[in-house]
């Protein structure tokens, strides 16, 4: 699959880079939207709202970033997945510049097929933000956060469109991070003590904790997120479907240490990543016998669980 990785930008300030810790803080960074190439702008949807949750293009589309042209002959996606969702943004902070960043999700699922609609259960597995190579002050996400398991609830369908063959439509779904709101449109808190604000990450800090590892300026930041993903794809073998990522997301530092990080995130903005397939999903079906050590198994009755995810993901999509 074209996944072609931005790296050509240097960095010309450690101020950018801490900007982009703040933009990549979850699943899918900063505010703003998301397409997976520049060609169709149109999905980026309507504008989002100041607050609540972003706002994106759910309709059904042939997907662009694809590896090979679609398999005929499969239409029952039944079984247990594993998925993997990449996020790609570009961060401009005033005087200093731009950077790009993806941030990867792996999640594992058990997808239950009637007709062409389709109900996915399962746990959010891994994450992990991919920094430019010589990044002044790359972001890392603690084991904590990066491991932490959340449940994943999501409903599609794997029907045939205009094309004529079928296309897998993950339906706009909001997730809520280190928050717990009453609804998706509700605000994000903007401060620690909000009652609504909970350490989802277990680690004695408010929302979730990202760290900064610069050699001028290290530290760590506080936030909750909302972001609201949808995704378009198609089978390319009977085992794996690939396709176009469409996502937005907001985000509200909560605190910092030192409190500058927190401080410069008011400087710069997030934009889509226009170059082409910079953003997409892949998902592979596997067989419960492939796991050595199935671990808590995942939602849905599958005996595979995160750990094992974690351990194959180099066998499953390659490094």
């Amino acid at each position: 699959m074209e996944r072609t990785e931005r790296r050509q930008v240097s960095l010309s300030s450690l101020a950018i880079s801490v900007w982009a810790a703040l933009a990549l803080v979850s699943a899918c960074g900063g505010d703003g939207g998301s397409t997976p190439d520049a060609a169709a702008p149109s999905l980026d949807g309507p504008a989002a709202p100041d607050c609540g949750a972003p706002v994106i293009d759910d309709s059904i589309a042939a997907p662009t970033c694809t590896s090979k042209p679609v398999v005929p002959g499969v239409t029952d996606l039944s079984g247990t997945w594993v998925a993997r969702v990449t996020a790609a943004q570009v961060v401009t902070a005033p005087i200093v510049g731009v950077m790009h960043n993806q941030y990867v999700l792996t999640m594992l699922v058990t997808l239950t097929q009637t007709g062409t609609e389709i109900v996915a259960d399962g746990r959010n597995c891994d994450r992990l933000q991919i920094n430019e190579p010589n990044a002044a002050a790359p972001v890392v996400l603690p084991e904590k956060w990066a491991h932490t398991e959340t449940p994943v609830h999501r409903t599609a369908s794997f029907a045939v469109g205009a094309e004529g063959y079928p296309i897998f439509h993950l339906r706009a779904d909001t997730e809520i991070v280190g928050a717990q709101l009453s609804s998706p449109a509700e605000c994000l808190p903007t401060k620690s003590d909000d009652p609504a604000v909970y350490d989802q990450d277990k680690d004695d800090k408010p929302g979730i904790t990202v760290v900064v590892k610069g050699q001028s300026l290290a530290g760590t930041i506080c936030a909750v997120q909302s972001q609201t993903t949808a995704v378009n794809a198609i089978a390319v073998s009977a085992n794996r479907l690939e396709g176009d990522l469409h996502f937005a997301s907001q985000q509200n530092v909560l605190e910092s240490d030192p409190d500058t990080l927190g401080q410069l995130y008011s400087l710069g903005t997030t934009t889509a990543d226009p170059t082409l397939c910079n953003s997409g999903f892949v998902m592979v079906r596997i067989a419960d016998a492939q796991a050595v050590d199935a671990g808590a198994g995942v939602d849905g009755g599958a005996s595979v669980g995160c750990d094992w995810v974690r351990a194959n993901q180099a066998a499953l999509f390659g490094p």
